[in-house]
């Protein structure tokens, strides 16, 4: 027999969350943000996790852009930002 649970040990409101698939690999937390059309390396400190989401507690701001699935980009690369549907 097998069961799977899951617990809300605390419910946080007014957090900074990215998508798991925003977080570069490697062993210190970091984006690529977008700033002015470019790509830039900025380190984060990353707090909870919870499903597909990872709270940022420093390191980006509100408002901040972050490439999704960077892996094959470099900082300094030129992007648009695609619009959302």
């Amino acid at each position: 027999m097998f069961t799977q649970v899951s617990l809300v040990t605390e419910k946080r409101t007014a957090v900074l969350t990215i998508p798991r698939s925003a977080l570069l690999p490697g062993s210190e937390p970091a984006v690529m943000a977008v700033v002015d059309g470019q790509l830039k390396r900025v380190p984060v400190q990353i707090g909870s996790r919870g499903g597909d989401q990872i709270e940022v507690t420093a390191g980006l701001k509100e408002g901040d852009q972050v490439a999704l699935d960077a892996l094959d980009l470099r900082e300094g690369d030129r992007v648009a930002v695609a619009s959302r549907a």
